[in-house]
């Protein structure tokens, strides 16, 4: 309830539409500061061929570099179809001392009506004009599945490629995450009903999508779709890609724990190796970056886990040599 009003208290201010209200897809659009990317985003929107009403929600994070005055200018020349929320940067929610889009993220996701949702960053985009109408087909008939993703096209300053993926085809569950799954945001559409009460912990983590994706992976299976329907864009702007070694290695280490609280015993060990490993890391980068919080986050991981001290003693785990 507290993390609810925390979020509605920066409110929502969406500006003036004419979007009807019952629609099946949600297609919620992310940005800030992407004016050199946004139009190819929204673009690859609108490019989508569907026999369902669909809406389109524009989250514009206060960017300084002309991207709020593009998403404004699509909205005004297509009021029937564009939502479009005008957020603040004092909506911000920092983490780990560093300023984030989270705010921005979870309320316009929030905010969709449709059945099913997609998610597209704005400075990546569709390649395919059917994608959604194929994860709508797929998702229609597989009723107990959270959602579907596709593969994805790999953009960055080498050029274009296929990202080379070792799934197959069909549903992907717990034990896939658990083996390095990897989700682009930008290839899935997820079951509106799986999103509405999102954990507090979505304040908190430092990569949100990955530990969303495990944790909706504990509610039922994926479905995986081999085209590369979406372009994913290697940007040094991204939280991800600009993050420290302390942020990445803390963004991997959450989705861990919480994973560790829904895996059945026979999985148990491979995540808490896992888990051992990333706090190491986490520990050492924190040390060499002078992140107090990060040590903190990272020793606390391991002393709350009696299983680590027995078997390897604290002073081993700060000199012991892994690879993550």
């Amino acid at each position: 309830m507290e993390f609810k009003k925390r979020l509605d208290s920066f409110g929502v201010n969406e500006q003036s539409n004419e979007v009807a209200t019952d629609v099946v897809l949600s297609i919620c659009v992310i940005t800030y500061n992407h004016a050199a990317y946004i139009r190819n985003a929204i673009d690859s929107v609108l490019a989508q061929k569907l026999d369902v009403p669909c809406e389109i929600l524009i989250g514009e994070d206060d960017s300084n570099d002309g991207t709020r005055e593009i998403c404004i200018e699509y909205a005004e020349k297509y009021p029937d179809r564009i939502r479009l929320f005008l957020r603040h940067r004092s909506d911000n929610i920092r983490i780990m001392n560093r300023p984030t889009g989270r705010y921005n993220f979870i309320q316009t996701i929030q905010q969709a009506r449709g059945r099913y949702v997609a998610i597209l960053e704005g400075d990546d985009y569709w390649n395919d004009p059917m994608k959604c109408s194929n994860q709508l087909n797929v998702l229609q008939v597989k009723e107990d599945c959270v959602g579907s993703f596709t593969n994805t096209m790999d953009l960055s300053d080498s050029g274009l490629e296929l990202h080379a993926s070792s799934l197959r085809a069909g549903r992907i569950g717990v034990h896939d995450f658990i083996d390095g799954c990897c989700i682009r945001t930008c290839s899935v559409m997820i079951k509106r009903c799986f999103l509405q009460d999102l954990p507090t912990w979505v304040c908190k983590v430092p990569a949100l999508d990955y530990a969303l994706f495990w944790h909706l992976a504990s509610k039922g299976d994926w479905l995986y779709l081999e085209c590369a329907a979406a372009t994913y864009r290697f940007s040094s702007g991204g939280i991800w890609n600009s993050g420290t070694g302390a942020f990445r290695h803390a963004g991997r280490l959450w989705p861990l724990l919480i994973g560790e609280a829904f895996i059945n015993s026979a999985m148990r060990p491979r995540v808490r190796k896992r888990i051992i490993q990333s706090a190491m890391a986490l520990v050492r980068a924190g040390i060499m970056e002078k992140n107090k919080q990060a040590v903190t986050f990272g020793l606390k991981t391991l002393l709350s886990r009696p299983w680590v001290a027995i078997r390897y003693g604290i002073p081993k785990l700060l000199s012991k040599r892994i690879s993550t």
